[in-house]
């Protein structure tokens, strides 16, 4: 992606002298302000993946599920999801469900004591 920002704003320079494309079947813009466009999204698309990439790599040392199993009562979980409308499947994997099956059958309303 990096690379491709750097084409395109070579792409650009040449487009703003008004030099043509060198190759006018490239997938390259043809205007300027197609060039600055799609330099805009492969940025965005940079950004994403570098801030995916450094979220993944600071979660590596943390268990999340381990978390959600052994300290965070499944009741109130259920309740909170119960709640919020949101399906349990997103919060619990199928293998916790079946551990707690008792945990699914409180009300919206639970609250812990």
């Amino acid at each position: 992606m990096e690379k491709n920002v750097r084409i395109l704003k070579k792409h650009l320079v040449a487009l703003a002298n008004g030099k043509p494309p060198k190759n006018p079947d490239s997938k390259l813009p043809k205007d300027v302000s197609g060039c600055k466009k799609k330099i805009a999204e492969t940025k965005m698309r940079l950004d994403k993946h570098n801030t995916a990439m450094a979220m993944k790599e600071d979660n590596k040392t943390v268990s999340l599920g381990t978390s959600k199993v052994n300290y965070m009562d499944p009741r109130i979980t259920v309740a909170w999801c119960k709640k919020v409308d949101l399906a349990i499947e997103k919060v619990f994997p199928r293998t916790v469900r079946t551990k707690f099956p008792w945990a699914m059958h409180f009300k919206a309303t639970y609250q812990f004591d």
